[in-house]
């Protein structure tokens, strides 16, 4: 029953348009605590709504016949823009996310469903809380004149996002570690292994991955695969950002 029905839902959402006449919301999907670990979570377009089931208490009626109040929340989740202050130029049209809400209701307005009576919207709960999310990548193999280390790098990096954690609650800092294509594969290929180690032993303190960056044309990319079999070996979530 609830996979008709969030099919329903989202198909009865898709048709609601936006200001350039294309559909309004660009990401659909069931609600899976995405904003609370959005550094872990698959990119997606905003706007986007995410559909919640809440528990169910069946009463029944008798003759095998059972029936249920459904509760089902659906989260919005829209781009953050700073402007929303009474001085702003731009303060109207940056205060335009709050009427996606009554477009939501307007659509819902009447739905029925496979087995279900006319919905009723019941709360409304507004977070005007939006995440800020920072991507940090560098490549530690850069960092190593007068006696650093890679590991001296990341660390150093790993306490300035502490200390910017501290002054800016709410935020939220991902680093990525870079491997570097900067010649033939041989001539750092030791220092990128480094890299994915160090990755593997600091994921989770704010690393989130490693990164292949650098020049492309010197080398053909596929020769760096020792960096991606190591991180796939080890578990490690990565990304190529050569170029």
């Amino acid at each position: 029953m609830k996979k008709q029905l969030y099919l329903a839902i989202k198909n009865r959402l898709k048709n609601i348009p936006g200001a350039d006449g294309e559909p309004l919301f660009k990401h659909f999907d069931l609600w899976n605590q995405q904003v609370e670990f959005i550094e872990q979570e698959t990119p997606f377009q905003t706007p986007a709504i995410f559909v919640e089931f809440q528990p169910l208490q069946w009463r029944t009626l008798g003759n095998r016949v059972q029936d249920a109040d459904l509760t089902t929340r659906l989260h919005i989740v829209t781009e953050w823009n700073a402007l929303t202050a009474d001085y702003a130029p731009e303060e109207e049209e940056a205060l335009e996310y709050l009427d996606i809400v009554d477009s939501v209701v307007a659509a819902m307005h009447e739905f029925t469903a496979p087995n279900t009576n006319t919905w009723m919207r019941t709360q409304t709960i507004p977070n005007h809380n939006h995440e800020r999310y920072v991507d940090i990548r560098f490549a530690p193999q850069l960092h190593v004149r007068k006696g650093l280390t890679q590991r001296d790098a990341v660390e150093a990096v790993l306490e300035g996002r502490a200390e910017a954690l501290k002054s800016c609650p709410g935020l939220k800092i991902g680093i990525l570690l870079c491997a570097m294509s900067i010649g033939p594969e041989t001539l750092n290929m030791a220092e990128n292994l480094e890299t994915v180690r160090l990755t593997k032993e600091t994921l989770g303190r704010g690393v989130v991955g490693c990164d292949l960056a650098g020049a492309e044309g010197i080398v053909p990319l596929h020769r760096f695969a020792p960096v991606f079999d190591l991180a796939r070996e080890l578990d490690v979530p990565f990304t190529c950002h050569a170029g």
